[in-house]
This record gives C-alpha cells, sequence and structure tokens, in this order.
C-alpha cells in the first residue's frame, strides 16, 4: 500500500495538463532551476508551451555567472525576453556578454539593457539579429571623453542592417550630438526618449526618420529652465510653421511638472495623425478647461475624423471647491455628445486632486 501511494505520487504519475498548471504559477526562474532538466518529458513540457523570460537583475553576480554557464545555454531556443543590469562594479553585463553569444539566440525579441557602459554596448548590440524590442538606459552616457563611442553606438542603433528586425527602441536619453548619420530608410515603429529636451526636439525634425509613433517624456524644469524652453519651443514652432510639420501616426507627449503654457505650445507644434497621448500634472488649472483643448486640437487636422484617438490624463491640485458636476458637463460639451471619447473625472478630497482621462468612443465605454 505504501509503495502503490508512492509510485502515484511521483512527477511521473503527474499529466501533461497538471504540469501545465502548476508551471502557470511559478515565474520562469523557477521553472528552469526547478524542473527543466528532470527528465525528458518534463524538458519537452516546458519546450512545447513556453517561451522563457529571465530578469537577472538584482541577482548577485556568482548566481549569474552560474545562470549563464550552466541553464541560460539549455534554453537558447526559448529565451524570449531578457533583462540585464549593471548593478555592480563587476559588470552584469559584461560578465554576461563574454559568457553567453546573443547570436545564438534566435527567439529573443525583447531586450532590455540597464546602466549599460558604452564599452558593454559596442560588443552586444552587433549580435542583436533578432531582437524586436530594444530598452537602453546610459550608465556613462555624459562622461568626458565617451562622445566617440556614444557617436558609434548612434550609428549602430540606427542602421537598418545591424539589428534587422528591430521594431522598438527606448533609449533613457538623448544628445543633439547623437542626432547625425542616421540612415533615412531606418524604420520603427515606435521610437521612445525617456528624457527629452526641446533641443533633441528640434533636431529630430530635421533629421526625422521613418517612424509610426514617437513616445517623449519631457522632464521637470525649474522657472528659469521652463522660461529657457518655452523661448526654444516658440522658436522651433515658427519655424515648422514655414514648411513641414513634425508629423507622426502616434504622438505620446508626458509632460508632468511642466507649466500648462509649454503643453500648449508643445500640441501646437506637433502634428498625430491618428493617436494623441497627454500625460500632465500641472498646478494651473486651465489644463481643465474644455475649450482649451477643443481649440489645441484645432492644430491637428485629424482631430475629428473618426479614427483619431485622444487619450488625457490630467492630475490637477486644487486647493479651493471645485463644481465637478459644471466641469463634467462643460467637457461632455465639448467631447461626449460627439461620440469621439469618454471623459472620466475622479476627486480625491484626501490628496486634494482631480484626475482627468479620456477614453476612446467604443460600445463598451457608454
Amino acid at each position: 500500500m505504501i509503495k502503490s501511494m508512492s509510485s502515484h505520487s511521483s512527477l511521473e504519475a503527474l499529466s501533461n495538463e497538471l504540469f501545465l498548471e502548476i508551471f502557470d504559477l511559478l515565474s520562469s526562474f523557477d521553472i528552469i532551476y526547478s524542473f527543466y532538466n528532470l527528465n525528458t518529458r518534463i524538458k519537452s513540457i516546458i519546450g512545447t508551451k513556453y517561451f522563457i523570460s529571465l530578469d537577472l537583475t538584482n541577482m548577485p553576480i556568482m548566481k549569474i555567472e552560474h545562470y549563464c554557464k550552466q541553464i541560460i545555454p539549455q534554453i537558447n531556443d526559448k529565451l524570449c525576453k531578457l533583462t540585464i543590469t549593471n548593478a555592480s562594479a563587476c559588470g552584469e553585463i559584461r560578465v554576461f556578454n563574454l559568457l553567453c553569444n546573443l547570436i545564438d539566440y534566435p527567439q529573443l525579441v525583447t531586450l532590455e539593457l540597464n546602466n549599460a557602459l558604452y564599452s558593454d554596448l559596442k560588443l552586444i548590440i552587433p549580435k542583436l539579429k533578432y531582437v524586436k524590442s530594444l530598452k537602453i538606459s546610459w550608465c556613462d552616457y555624459v562622461l568626458p571623453g565617451t562622445d566617440k563611442d556614444r557617436r558609434l553606438i548612434m550609428e549602430l542603433l540606427f542602421s537598418d542592417s545591424t539589428i534587422p528586425h528591430l521594431t522598438s527602441l527606448q533609449l533613457s536619453s538623448l544628445h543633439t550630438d547623437d542626432i547625425i548619420n542616421w540612415q533615412k530608410s531606418f524604420h520603427l515603429e515606435e521610437f521612445t526618449i525617456d528624457c527629452c529636451s526641446v533641443d533633441v526636439l528640434s533636431k529630430l525634425d530635421r533629421f526625422v526618420l521613418n517612424i509610426d509613433c514617437l513616445s517623449i517624456t519631457f522632464p521637470y524644469q525649474t522657472d528659469k529652465l521652463n522660461r529657457d524652453d518655452l523661448i526654444r519651443l516658440r522658436t522651433l514652432q515658427s519655424e515648422i510653421s514655414m514648411g513641414s510639420l513634425m508629423a507622426f501616426d502616434v504622438w505620446k507627449l508626458d509632460v508632468r511638472g511642466r507649466p500648462f503654457e509649454f503643453v500648449e505650445l508643445l500640441i501646437k507644434t506637433v502634428q498625430a495623425r491618428d493617436k494623441l497621448y497627454i500625460t500632465l500634472s500641472t498646478a494651473s488649472i486651465d489644463s481643465l478647461i474644455a475649450e482649451n483643448w477643443k481649440n489645441l486640437l484645432s492644430f491637428h487636422r485629424n482631430a475629428y475624423h473618426s479614427h483619431f484617438q485622444l487619450h488625457l490624463n490630467i492630475t490637477v491640485p486644487f486647493h479651493e471647491p471645485i463644481n465637478i458636476s459644471e466641469l463634467s458637463t462643460e467637457f461632455e460639451t465639448h467631447f461626449w455628445t460627439s461620440k469621439k471619447w469618454k471623459v472620466i473625472l475622479n476627486v480625491d478630497i484626501k490628496k486634494q486632486l482631480i484626475k482627468l482621462k479620456t477614453l476612446p468612443y467604443n460600445k463598451n465605454n457608454f
């Protein structure tokens, strides 16, 4: 009886379906470390069902070395997403690159490199023959003596031949000197700059790439720098008004902490053909006046076409009583009645915040 119970309680007695249910509850690390090399059957179940995502962030360097030597090479045809972070002087990205050749990972389509050094990137980028989505945050971005290396990295990134399948690129920051010798034929479905300046925006217009969606974040600035940026933005707007607009299918603008005047100028400067995403947090109540948004949208030629989508995400502090009903009615008058998008207003009394959000119209929104 004891022998029978032991037999039926062994791993081999479990059905494939039950294994899959167990794996659904585990992380990729747990699946690989605990099950992958137990036997041929379990390895086959994992291999036919799962693509593996690994995040080596916050992992001790000795453990990273162990994974790179013993485990990751065994799943080279299953690894689809990888995150590596330089978190110590040991250079985790460098260690990974020394022990694993990314050319041998045909299913690796998403790669995130955090706190990366140029010395790492120069060696890794030419190996990314299968990567479709690449995210890089720089470690030595503005250090003296790195200009030459940085330009080389940019030439590698913005080349059709280096990463042939790349469709999405996210960079932690970009400098005006980086925007040189980019191939005009280079195409991205989405290009994201986590920390962008007006000067970079201006140069992007002159070296515009074949980009479907441009997503940029303008960091919080002091009052003086905000004034300087307003001057630059007005100059850029006047230059563009005499020529072509900065037009992309989709614009995503994160302008949290910037004055509403900056937001207004920015929206008048760019041109979204299909979708416009705006995230802002400002002390100005002007950002909650529907008439202001109606006027701003008039600068976008397709804004009132049936296919156009507006995604607003606005947070405004308030210190005096606000008539939410009146505010909501005003937005409904300008937006909701046209069946273009739904407006959602929420009030956080405790934090004294008003949050406004728009959703594209569909039958589920009404």
